[in-house]
């Protein structure tokens, strides 16, 4: 009974989260650029906040631009990580002990990034990435090894 319920909320975490990074796939390149302007902004600002530096705007839209590539790097490993825990997650449940359950979720990581970026290719402003397939395959696998 308990694997079945692990199981059900498991497909739901995995649906909602398929759904969250189809969401963000499907942004214009415009549009993705700004929210992730945005999120390295505020870390900026939280980091002059405790550092107590007092920057000027300029200064903080400076360095927000110095980090955005880290925080959407960031964010791609980020999100396959918590997919590679999910879907890992699922093949113990359902899969006999070996490496066939490690094998399996890397192949289903891998295909997820590849699909995501192939997404990008039909959204304006956007292009597909193969580094970014590999980073989004290292953190499904780094999600694998929680």
């Amino acid at each position: 009974m308990k694997r079945k319920i692990y199981t059900v909320i498991s497909v739901i975490l995995l649906v909602v989260l398929y759904a969250v990074i189809f969401g963000f796939s499907a942004q214009t390149g415009e549009e993705s650029g700004r929210l992730s302007h945005m999120v390295s902004k505020r870390l900026v600002q939280l980091a002059d906040f405790f550092g107590t530096k007092d920057w000027m705007e300029w200064e903080i839209d400076s360095k927000a631009a110095l980090i955005d590539l880290l925080v959407r790097k960031t964010a791609h490993f980020s999100e396959y990580a918590v997919l590679g825990f999910l879907e890992y997650g699922l093949a113990v449940l359902w899969m006999k002990k070996g490496t066939g359950r490690i094998v399996l979720t890397a192949v289903i990581l891998f295909l997820s990034g590849a699909l995501d970026e192939l997404h990008q290719l039909f959204v304006p402003g956007r292009y597909a990435s193969f580094w970014d397939v590999l980073l989004d395959t290292a953190g499904g696998c780094a999600g694998m090894l929680l």
